[in-house]
């Protein structure tokens, strides 16, 4: 149901963007919207709280958003809020990115490395990758000092394992997986 929910309210505000020829201006304010909304569990949960009634969720929205978001996501907050659906908002936000991925030819990829990437070599295969996909590549590093070296990237449900980690794991698997030498055999130098 949630994901319905977000999918419909997803597109919903992305049409009403595009049509206002501001989809990534809305974008970026849905983000700082969602980042405040993590900040302040609280304030989400009473946007959805059935103890208030609608309108007053709706003036809630109102009086902290107004002059500071444009119209349209106002709007868009104040009808998540008075049909309670304030609490699909991050999911709502993660459709409206990926339709934005979509039209704008952009595709995330994690970079999982056991320490932080330098910027330049952030940069690098970021151009290899985007050479490879014809994609322009938004990457991002996240740090796993389990991996113990070389990088795992995640593209979407996919991922592709050239860490340290990944190798001895796939060795230790050849190694149980290799027939026993039998006790009558000699073993051969």
């Amino acid at each position: 149901m949630a994901e319905v929910v977000a999918q419909v309210y997803g597109l919903s505000l992305f049409e009403v963007a595009q049509e206002a020829s501001q989809v990534k201006e809305i974008l970026d304010e849905l983000s700082q919207v969602c980042e405040l909304m993590d900040q302040f569990p609280g304030f989400q949960n009473l946007l959805g709280s059935p103890v208030l009634s609608k309108e007053e969720r709706v003036k809630l929205v109102e009086e902290d958003f107004h002059g500071q978001i444009n119209p349209y996501l106002l709007n868009f907050l104040k009808l998540l809020a008075e049909s309670g659906r304030m609490s699909h908002l991050k999911e709502i936000a993660d459709e409206y990115r990926s339709l934005y991925y979509e039209q704008e030819n952009i595709q995330e990829v994690t970079a999982v490395t056991a320490v932080a990437m330098p910027k330049e070599l952030q940069e690098k295969l970021a151009q290899k990758l985007e050479k490879s996909s014809g994609k322009k590549i938004l990457l991002r590093n996240q740090v796993d000092p389990s991996v113990m070296g070389g990088v795992a990237l995640k593209v979407g449900n996919r991922q592709m394992d050239g860490t340290v980690k990944a190798r001895l794991e796939a060795v230790g698997r050849q190694i149980a997986a290799a027939p026993l030498p039998s006790q009558e055999e000699p073993l051969q130098p």
